[in-house]
């Protein structure tokens, strides 16, 4: 919560008959490292419980935070998936978002 209050971010809440459907925490202003260009905004969390999914709801909590960031002033808006997990990346790249970098890992043994 202290990161999302010094990024100028939001947590905004889905929620359906009464019950909550998911969530999506966004960082509308990142200062990024100095190699990265400008500032940014960044999607921290989105968790859609799994009676919900496929409905649109992790899509209108994206829309929502999409346009935060965008009148908070963020000209891009960043997610992290990791690269396993196909399946998490296949709806970011439906609404739009690109492959940005790729972090290498080795583990050490």
């Amino acid at each position: 919560m202290e990161r999302c209050a010094a990024t100028a971010g939001r947590v905004f809440i889905a929620e359906e008959n009464g019950a909550v459907a998911g969530f999506v925490g966004v960082l509308a202003r990142v200062v990024p490292e100095p190699d990265e260009g400008q500032a940014y905004a960044y999607v921290s969390d989105l968790v859609v419980l799994s009676a919900y999914r496929r409905r649109g709801v992790g899509r209108a909590l994206l829309e929502r935070a999409e346009a935060y960031a965008r009148g908070a002033g963020a000209r891009t808006l960043r997610v992290g998936v990791l690269v396993k997990n196909e399946a998490v990346g296949r709806p970011y790249r439906r609404i739009g978002f690109n492959d940005y970098t790729i972090q290498m890992l080795k583990p050490r043994r």
